[in-house]
């Protein structure tokens, strides 16, 4: 493992000469802007998982030629997509699960469908507790989009199709012996060889339901046993659409040049909280396909509306009709 001290590397950014980069360890907090100025993007795919030709490709043949500036990682890595799949394949995959302590920081954040995970220490027994119970698991990254860079932390979305036989005791029971495929995203900031936060997602609804288990049945049992406290952490803020006079608020897209963060935000506040489902129009294509919980999928956007307006957040009464599966 190459050494986070002062010495310099040979780095090859993008489309520029190779230059000595120092390895000089910055804490992550110095470092990051998560609420200052927009971090830099990608202005075209040249570096994606999919002119690799994929994560199997890319497994096969990493390469040695730096593509982005890398300070304070291993050597071995050329990028931060090679980063991003080869630490999952060794971790996972290879069972190197010690790994972990190289690459998450000692005080890494991870907030899943269960809450804030702390410490590396914790993301080890949870992975332990997950490969115990899917021995022969798997993870294909589907797609890898990244933002950032070495001084403000490099930002990726892995979007990974995840796949095992339950033939380990678990957290949801005795195991089953059943195969399991569900999909999951994984949202990490990296600095210095090391992801101190990461926001994760997993269709937890399909792998209950593979497994063979009650959804409805383990929801209850699960939800039991939170702390629903937790539901009034003042860190969520209020909701920009409240009970009462105020009107909540709508947003137009911004001119110019397209910014995917602008898009983003607009098209899920107009949709979500301003109820204005014609922005399904404008913001979709006609042959969307969109996958969802518990392996829901809609074709087009005239389903996908029809999805969104079945499931208005804190409308559904009594009265209403069952949701769709």
């Amino acid at each position: 493992m190459a050494s986070k001290s002062n010495t310099s590397t040979k780095e090859a950014s993008q489309g520029e000469e190779s230059k000595a980069v120092s390895t000089t360890i910055i804490e992550p907090g110095h470092l990051t802007r998560p609420l200052g100025e927009p971090r830099p993007m990608p202005a075209d795919f040249s570096i994606s998982l999919g002119a690799k030709g994929g994560t199997d490709q890319q497994l096969l043949n990493p390469g040695t030629e730096r593509r982005h500036s890398m300070r304070g990682f291993e050597n071995t890595y050329v990028d931060i997509i090679d980063y991003i799949v080869r630490i999952t394949h060794r971790i996972w995959e290879q069972k190197d699960i010690g790994y972990i302590y190289d690459t998450y920081s000692h005080t890494s954040k991870v907030y899943d469908d269960y809450g804030l995970q702390y410490g590396r220490d914790k993301i080890v027994a949870d992975t332990i507790h997950t490969i115990n119970a899917f021995p022969d698991i798997r993870l294909f990254a589907d797609e890898i989009v990244w933002a950032g860079d070495d001084e403000v932390g490099f930002h990726t979305s892995h979007r990974t199709v995840i796949s095992g036989q339950n033939t380990g005791y678990s957290k949801y029971g005795p195991p089953t012996r059943r195969k399991v495929r569900l999909w999951c995203i994984a949202n990490c900031v990296a600095l210095n060889n090391e992801i101190f936060a990461e926001w994760v997602i997993y269709d937890t609804a399909s792998l209950i339901q593979q497994l063979g288990f009650d959804l409805r049945e383990m929801a209850r049992e699960f939800g039991n046993q939170e702390d629903w406290d937790s539901l009034h952490d003042q860190r969520f803020g209020e909701p920009e659409r409240l009970p009462g006079q105020g009107k909540p608020v709508y947003r137009a897209y911004k001119g110019g040049s397209f910014d995917i963060e602008d898009f983003i935000q607009v098209t899920y506040q107009n949709i979500w909280n301003r109820r204005m489902l014609g922005t399904v129009q404008q913001a979709y294509v006609p042959q969307m396909r969109f996958q969802g919980s518990t392996n829901r999928v809609y074709y087009g956007r005239g389903e996908y509306r029809r999805a969104r307006l079945q499931r208005r957040p804190g409308e559904r009464s009594h009265r209403a009709g069952p949701i769709a599966p």
